[in-house]
Formats: structure tokens, sequence, C-alpha cells
């Protein structure tokens, strides 16, 4: 065959997106170091005192234990809870915050009331501190916390779980879901 022109055929540019699967979102007690699948405790009442730093839990699951004459005498009133969302995601980034309660204190529960409970929708939550003038609720971490209506005892228990749900690039995961069993000695 002689070419007196050219053969071919309309090709069709495809265009393809690589999207590599997010890393594990996790609660964490930073930003960056060892405890993953964690979060703190503080106690607070006129102060804020951490008395679980992540260092108790192992593969997401903590028990912390808490002098109950040390809370009473302290006249704290409340348990606040400290976390960070570890995650890839990249563009515009959401958190959604959830303190869960398995086992609730005989005398401490989840404040319910807005506005003093409210959650903090932002990636680090890990400072808790008093607001100016101390009115034995926390300021700053997750923001719902466990409040006592009334001075717990030796022996009291209550089983909480913090998680995040983060949406980036239009899909939404959720993180690991810590659990810690916290115990009044």
């Amino acid at each position: 065959m002689s070419g007196g022109g050219k053969f071919g055929f309309a090709g069709y540019a495809a265009s393809v997106e690589v999207i590599a699967p997010p890393a594990t979102q996790s609660v964490a007690t930073s930003s960056t170091g060892n405890y993953d699948n964690a979060f703190t405790i503080w106690q607070v009442g006129s102060t804020a005192l951490q008395f679980e730093s992540g260092a108790n839990f192992t593969a997401g699951s903590g028990v912390a234990t808490l002098s109950a004459a040390t809370f009473n005498s302290r006249r704290d009133r409340s348990m606040g809870f400290g976390a960070y969302a570890r995650n890839n995601g990249t563009g515009t980034v959401t958190y959604s915050w959830n303190l869960g309660e398995t086992t609730a204190f005989p005398t401490g529960t989840i404040c319910t009331i807005e506005p003093t409970c409210a959650y903090n929708q932002i990636q680090d939550n890990t400072v808790v501190g008093v607001p100016a003038v101390p009115t034995g609720d926390p300021l700053g971490g997750v923001g719902l916390f466990v409040k006592f209506s009334s001075a717990p005892s030796a022996l009291d228990a209550g089983a909480y779980t913090v998680k995040c749900a983060i949406t980036y690039g239009g899909t939404t995961y959720t993180t690991t879901i810590p659990t810690c069993t916290i115990t009044f000695t």
C-alpha cells in the first residue's frame, strides 16, 4: 500500500488521580510522641491538675487512679479530657469530637448543659485549664467533661472514651477510640 495519507485514530487522554489511603487517624496526647491511642485527664476545681498523661495506656486501653481524699480536699468538682487528633488531612480539615461514657461514676456524669458544655471542634485540645473566675468546670480540652454532683468515694470508678471524626477531601474518617477506666483510691 502506498501511503497517501496518515492512518490514525482519535485517542483519549486519561487522567488518573492516585490517592494514597489515609494513615490511621488517631487520638493522641500531642501531635508527635509516644502516647498515640491515648488521652490526658485532668482534675479540675480552682486549678487544673493533670493526673493521667497517657502513660498508662496500652493498645488504646488505659487505667488511671486518683486519690478521692486529694480530689475532695482540693474541692475539685470535675474532670477534663485533653486530646490531639492525629491525621494526614490536607486542605480544609474539620474535627468533630466525642466524649463517651461506658460506665458512669456514681456521682459524676458527662455534662450536657450548653454553653458550659460544648465541644471544641479543633485539632489540638491538649490543654485543660480553668476560667478566670473558677467555677469548678474545666476550660479547654475536648470541651465536654465529667461533673460531680457530690464528692466521690474510694473505689468509685468510671470508664470514658474519646474519639474524633475528621473530614477532609470529602470523606470523614473516625479516629481510633481509646478507653480509660478511672478509679478513685
